[in-house]
């Protein structure tokens, strides 16, 4: 019994050669363990880290992709527009006659409509200075009813040009 009782104390000091051995076994496995545990978790954190870099540059170029996808395409509209208005202004200057003033070539027929416009000029001068010109008559705007009148007739115009 005294040796039962001898074993007991030892076990309660914690200096029981056995318990001690069996207490070393359990404090290295559970130190084993929160180290694999810590790697673990490390690891973890790596692979994490490395998806969300992963997922934000993927997010930034799809927003570049995005971004130059939507550019192309206002650039197209934007182009196809100004041919359409290109094509346009050439039907309507199409449509008007050419009323310009062509220099001629030659210079007696330069020399005759200078000499044509000097008199004009001179006739025009001597007219104002002597007898005077006459006011214009005063112009009444046209009715609304005119202005759909001429409006459905530059239409008509336009679609049968």
């Amino acid at each position: 019994m005294a040796r039962l009782q001898a074993e007991i104390e030892m076990c309660v000091d914690g200096t029981h050669p056995e318990l001690a051995a069996v207490l070393d076994q359990i404090v290295r496995a559970r130190d084993e363990r929160v180290q694999l545990a810590s790697a673990h978790r490390k690891y973890r954190r790596r692979c994490i880290a490395r998806q969300t870099r992963s997922s934000r540059v993927h997010i930034h170029q799809q927003f570049y992709k995005n971004t130059a996808a939507a550019r192309a395409q206002l650039i197209m509209d934007t182009t196809s527009k100004w041919y359409r208005i290109t094509k346009e202004r050439r039907i309507m200057d199409a449509s008007v006659p050419c009323y310009g003033y062509r220099i001629p070539e030659k210079k007696p027929t330069q020399q005759r409509h200078r000499w044509q416009q000097y008199n004009e000029i001179a006739i025009l001068s001597g007219v104002s200075k002597y007898i005077g010109f006459p006011a214009a008559p005063a112009i009444k705007s046209a009715s609304t009813e005119e202005v759909a009148e001429d409006m459905d007739a530059l239409r008509q115009s336009w679609y049968h040009t």
